[in-house]
């Protein structure tokens, strides 16, 4: 009597990684699009949560706070290199020996980029923004045409709102 073999045979092995393959070859763009839209997601809320901490630290101290990206002691225009919170004693929109740095956030992805309305966002003592630094931010993950950007508004009210249609170009 010949004992039973329990096991694949080499085209069932195949067949099974072929219809893996098709499989995987179908999900896989729109998983890049799920992660593209959840790093965007992420980062956006980041950003609010920085603009949230800059407006609370200049109601409570009393003094004007500002955040911007810095490249030694002076903001820059490149937001996607990460960006900080420092009170801002003499409102030059640079780091200078009397301030006092807050919070700072690391850069981000860096096929990503963040388009900015202005280089820095300083809030008054009331929770107000300067007249001339309302604006908007947005997250572009990848290109320029990605449907996953996500973006805020910042009033000058010191407001911040999620912007919808967000547009990376």
């Amino acid at each position: 009597m010949k004992k039973a073999i329990n096991g694949f045979t080499l085209v069932e092995l195949m067949v099974t990684v072929a219809v893996a393959a098709i499989l995987l070859a179908v999900a896989s763009p729109s998983m890049v699009s799920l992660y593209e839209g959840n790093r965007a997601r992420s980062a956006i809320g980041n950003i609010e949560t920085a603009f949230l901490q800059a407006r609370s630290q200049a109601i409570s101290y009393g003094i004007q706070v500002t955040i911007c990206p810095l490249v030694g002691t002076n903001c820059s225009t490149d937001w996607s290199g990460g960006y900080s919170i420092f009170i801002d004693v003499a409102p030059i929109n640079s780091l200078n020996t009397d301030d006092l740095l807050i919070a700072t956030q690391s850069a981000i992805n860096s096929s990503d980029f963040i388009k900015s309305s202005a280089n820095s966002f300083t809030f008054n003592p009331d929770g107000m923004l300067n007249a001339t630094n309302a604006g908007s931010m947005v997250y572009c993950p990848g290109d320029t045409s990605s449907a996953n950007s996500r973006g805020i508004s910042i009033g000058v009210s010191g407001r911040v709102t999620e912007l919808t249609g967000s547009n990376c170009t």
